[in-house]
Order: C-alpha cells, then sequence, then structure tokens
C-alpha cells in the first residue's frame, strides 16, 4: 500500500472506532477525571502504526519521536527559525511524531500527527516548519501532516 493509502485507511479505522460499540477495535477512550473522554492524535499514531505493519507488502519500517537533523528555535511564535548547523545552545532537535524507510533504512517519510484545534498557532506552524525544512532530507520529497 502507499503511504497516502495507509493514511486514508488509519482514518477510516478512527472513524470506526469512534462510531461504533467498540467491536471494530479494541481501542477504547479513556474518560478524564472530569468525565468527558479523551482524544488525541495518539490514538490514530497507533491505528496507523498498526497499519503499517499489517500492510502485506511489509514496505516500511518506522521510528517514533524521531529526533530532526536541523536546530530548531520554537520560543517566540514569530519568530521560528531553523539552523542547518545546530548553532549550539541557540537551537535544538525536535522530533517528528513518526519517520517511515524503505527496507535498506532509508529515510522516506516523516509524518506529524495533531488532534483539535490549539489555542495557540505555534504547534502547528513549528510542525509544518519542520516538515517543510527536512523534506529535501527525504528519499521520496514528502512529508504528512495528519
Amino acid at each position: 500500500m502507499s503511504i497516502e493509502e495507509i493514511i486514508e485507511k488509519s482514518c477510516n479505522d478512527l472513524i470506526k472506532a469512534l462510531t461504533t460499540d467498540g467491536t471494530s477495535s479494541q481501542l477504547i477512550f479513556p474518560h478524564s477525571n472530569k468525565g468527558d473522554v479523551r482524544h488525541s492524535e495518539q490514538e490514530l499514531r497507533q491505528i496507523f502504526l498498526r497499519n503499517v505493519e499489517k500492510d502485506s507488502d511489509k514496505t516500511y519500517f518506522y521510528s517514533i519521536e524521531t529526533p530532526t537533523e536541523y536546530g530548531y528555535r520554537f520560543k517566540d511564535p514569530k519568530n521560528l527559525k531553523v539552523d542547518e548547523n545546530h548553532k549550539k545552545g541557540e537551537h535544538q532537535a525536535a522530533r517528528f511524531d513518526v519517520s517511515l524507510y524503505n527496507d535498506k533504512y532509508e529515510l522516506l517519510n516523516h509524518i506529524e500527527f495533531k488532534y483539535g484545534n490549539p489555542k495557540k498557532k505555534t504547534p502547528i506552524c513549528k510542525d509544518f516548519l519542520k516538515l517543510a525544512a527536512e523534506v529535501k532530507l527525504t528519499s521520496e520529497k514528502k512529508s504528512f501532516f495528519v
């Protein structure tokens, strides 16, 4: 399966898990101490990784929380910075939620998962910055924001 197909299948699997009586998956959604159901991007990431492992072609290998090649500074949301030289002390490595590799362990794609609309736009901006800056290091020259 292509990565796009695995993402689509994973989103459909998540919808099934959310809208059925729990018979479509062993995934459950816990309640917070306030009594509401807790959702996050972690559920989709788990479903996605399960689908990567189930893929009959065994096309992809993966890593979780993969450190970036470049250094980043995210302190000021209006002044997000990437440093391709990793200036010590000023910039630090960030992480990708999931990275995919081929059977020779060559980097293919990075994937970032997000749930909901954060109150501050910084989390999304920094994800897009990482994905855009480091896409040139991937074999397929594309990364995904899910």
